[in-house]
């Protein structure tokens, strides 16, 4: 989750600040530094705040610039950072515009409070492509960040330029900028116990002898019983990068069409033949669902340690023999959508449908947290994030893309029907009749949040929205009394926010007037992600609970029960 600060030098400023930092809340982890608040001094608290991902300040830009003055770096690795000023009226991105995500921030921060983005960016305001802007959206690394001047004032001046996209470091033009995809998947073996330089200087020497840059390692590759090999988690954790370990039976079931390098002495020891190049191969395979994937360098060793490169088609694709299923259209239509729910967050709750027609889509469409969600199945791909309440903005983007011939898939989170995307991708494309539109259901909180929980949704149940953004709260009201005095298992979601505090404890004084305080309640937290926490309490507790906007609340009928500490609604099925 990206970190941001926001500033703030005066009461009018600190509100401000308070209302971005709630804007902001549902998919960046922001602190708010308020004018009053001993924190230390502003220089102390922006050395710190130049760690994260963005700085906001509420107030002047004088005041800004002289506080982010002595910790400019270089544009690779700067957080963005934006002025906006205490009415509201302009959102100027001042630091890293492009890679670092400035500018969408200021656009997206301003379609937020209505204000105008400042873009200065001569790119931008000339409507010229930006290759950093690309580059970053591509998931794609700049290993001379010093030339994408030279890229840009040739556009600016209408001349042609040359592009080419490599993870070898190799000059083609007078003056080449070198764009560099994270397509390479490192597999390493190493004796027992060995040092970290020695393994670390093996691996630059091995990548910097041919050519490769590590920027294009995406991801490192060994056998489980290396998982407490020091020197490999170090070196991930250094360079920022994957690690995964598989057994000598996944090892095992590849098949040999790679040609891989077989040793008795190897087996002996590990279980399989040879450690590197089978590992490199099997996270790629995992990386590229349509199996375009080769083992470019094939094992080299050296005083007990070995690797390997395997090389895959970041675009990816659907599983082969399914990408016709899935796309498969009427005669005559130009494209495709699908809606699909990710489920609360984790992988493996993704349904393989889901993963197929992410996969097999040409253009990725969601909000910025849950396409941060899927980011290791749409490397390559064209990906389209946008901020909380652009929900229609995305659907026209996705009926645009549709109608130009692509496939096209839209996601949220749990199921794409049950508050998601699906409902609004019909009423904007729905009576286009040259797209086809497919919804991949998902894993609602609901289901998720229930089987962790016990079993609490046996019998009938409701559904209920305590966010009052896109229903009102009377209607709410309406819905939640009807619940009590049907005797009903409830679920809430969105039962409370920064802003909406109260909106919890009203609903609990409402089902009050019908159901028993110590009626049994339970809710789970962070579904699936960290943090995730499960409770079991009663209706009368509930609303001095640690709950938030990413908890999912039930609450029992009068068959509901706690069984081993379990929350349980009983069927009523009966011995005959």
């Amino acid at each position: 989750m990206k970190k941001i600060t926001v500033f703030s030098f005066s009461e009018k400023g600190n509100r401000v600040n308070l209302e971005i930092a709630e804007l902001l809340s549902s998919d960046a982890e922001v602190e708010s530094s308020l004018q009053g608040e001993d924190k230390g001094t502003l220089e102390e608290r922006t050395e710190k705040a130049f760690k994260g991902d963005a700085i906001i300040f509420i107030g002047a830009m004088g005041i800004a610039v002289r506080a982010i003055a002595p910790f400019i770096r270089k544009k690779t690795i700067d957080p963005a950072v934006i002025v906006i000023d205490e009415l509201k009226q302009h959102v100027i991105p001042v630091l890293s515009g492009h890679i670092g995500g400035a500018n969408d921030l200021a656009e997206s921060l301003a379609g937020l409070l209505s204000a105008e983005a400042v873009i200065t960016t001569a790119t931008d305001i000339n409507k010229v492509f930006a290759v950093d802007s690309f580059a970053k959206g591509k998931g794609i690394g700049i290993e001379n960040p010093e030339r994408i001047k030279d890229v840009s004032s040739a556009l600016l001046r209408n001349e042609e330029i040359g592009v080419s996209i490599s993870p070898y470091l190799t000059d083609i033009f007078p003056k080449t900028l070198k764009l560099i995809p994270k397509c390479l998947c490192l597999g390493v073996g190493c004796r027992k116990g060995t040092e970290y330089d020695k393994l670390k200087s093996f691996i630059l020497a091995f990548l910097r002898d041919r050519n490769i840059s590590l920027s294009a390692v995406s991801d490192i590759a060994t056998i489980d019983i290396k998982r407490n090999e020091a020197a490999i988690k170090r070196f991930a954790d250094e360079y920022n990068l994957r690690l995964s370990f598989f057994t000598a039976e996944e090892l095992n079931q590849l098949e040999d069409s790679y040609g891989f390098y077989e040793s008795e002495f190897v087996l002996e020891k590990t279980g399989v033949s040879n450690v590197c190049e089978r590992s490199a191969v099997k996270r790629a395979l995992e990386l590229c669902p349509s199996g375009r994937v080769s083992l470019i360098e094939r094992k080299e060793k050296a005083e007990g340690m070995t690797l390997a490169i395997a090389v895959y088609d970041a675009a990816g694709s659907a599983l082969p023999g399914e990408t016709e299923d899935l796309c498969k259209t009427e005669a005559g239509r130009k494209g495709c959508i699908f809606v699909a729910g990710l489920g609360p967050g984790r992988a493996d709750m993704l349904t393989p449908e889901g993963k197929r027609a992410i996969c097999a889509s040409d253009i990725i469409i969601g909000y910025r947290v849950y396409t941060e969600l899927i980011k290791d199945l749409t490397e390559g791909k064209t990906v389209i994030s946008s901020e909380m309440r652009k929900e229609r903005e995305r659907c026209e983007k996705a009926r645009e893309y549709a109608l130009k011939g692509n496939r096209v898939a839209v996601v949220c989170s749990g199921d794409a029907g049950i508050y998601g995307m699906a409902g609004l991708i019909f009423e904007v494309c729905g009576n286009d009749p040259d797209i086809d539109i497919t919804v991949i259901p998902g894993i609602t909180a609901a289901l998720a949040g229930g089987a962790l929980l016990g079993s609490p949704l046996t019998n009938d149940f409701s559904v209920i929205s305590l966010s009052d953004h896109l229903t009102d709260k009377e209607t709410i009201h309406k819905r939640l009394r009807a619940a009590g005095a049907s005797d009903i298992v409830t679920v809430l979601y969105n039962p409370k926010s920064r802003v909406r505090r109260e909106g919890l404890r009203e609903a609990v004084e409402i089902l009050l007037e019908k159901l028993p305080p110590d009626r049994v309640c339970g809710y789970v937290k962070n579904i699936g992600r960290e943090g995730e926490t499960v409770k079991i309490c009663t209706l009368k507790e509930l609303p001095d609970e640690d709950i938030d906007m990413f908890t999912t609340v039930f609450i029992g009928n009068s068959d509901t029960v706690v069984i081993n500490g379990r929350m349980v609604t009983r069927r009523g099925y009966r011995e005959a």
